[in-house]
């Protein structure tokens, strides 16, 4: 698989994006974008349905 090199680091990302067009990095960047932001919202609304109706001494973490 080309750009699958051994090591974790710049190169291998270098390498993984030269497989690329700009335009194909562009959609792959547009699309991690989109979904980051939709999980993000889905995450916030999950953390405010889990606390409906808990009485706000019992939400926090510390004690």
């Amino acid at each position: 698989m080309p750009g699958s090199g051994g090591g974790a680091g710049p190169a291998t990302l270098n390498e993984l994006f030269a497989d690329y067009t700009p335009d194909e990095i562009a959609v792959l960047s547009d699309w991690f974008s989109r979904a980051s932001d939709l999980m993000r919202t889905y995450l916030e609304e999950i953390r405010r349905d889990e606390h409906v109706g808990v009485p706000r001494t019992r939400r926090t973490r510390s004690r």
